[in-house]
């Protein structure tokens, strides 16, 4: 009779891969948020226009932080065009358009890249993480995190 271990008591069912590999995300994610992103985080959700405690269909979002990034554009302000893309990313992520919110960060990525802003390039580097981590590619989530912490 073979001896039971506590590895056998574990579901035939259970994906040791995405246990890991979620067990990864969820720690660095929440371990990569330093002084400067803590600071970021405020600064972006006080520039939102649309408030957390605000009840409104994602697509009611889109239209809203999409008027936002047309103002951002036409006023030249850089910092809230970024802004913008990541809001709209939110937004896009959040209907599991996927293809829309990737398009929204790596246009927030070029900003990112130009303006030499080290916290805009971690918070990039944070979502392009989340985003690939829940298209199942636990490898790049894992680089894109891994740069994060650079920061």
């Amino acid at each position: 009779m073979r001896k039971l271990t506590s590895f056998h008591l574990i579901p035939l069912s259970f994906n040791r891969q995405a246990f890991f590999s979620a067990l990864v995300f969820f720690l660095i994610s929440n371990c990569c948020n330093s002084y400067s992103q803590i600071n970021f985080n405020k600064e972006l959700s006080a520039a939102d226009p649309i408030k957390k405690t605000d009840t409104i269909s994602e697509n009611e979002k889109i239209i809203i932080h999409l008027s936002y990034l047309i103002k951002a554009v036409a006023t030249q302000n850089i910092q809230q065009q970024f802004y913008a893309h990541l809001f709209l990313w939110s937004d896009f992520f959040a209907k599991n358009d996927y293809e829309a919110a990737a398009h929204q960060i790596f246009s927030a990525d070029s900003i990112a890249q130009e303006s030499g802003n080290l916290s805009w390039q971690a918070e990039v580097l944070k979502k392009k993480g989340i985003l690939a981590f829940q298209m199942n590619d636990a490898e790049t989530a894992l680089k894109d995190f891994r740069l994060t912490l650079q920061f």
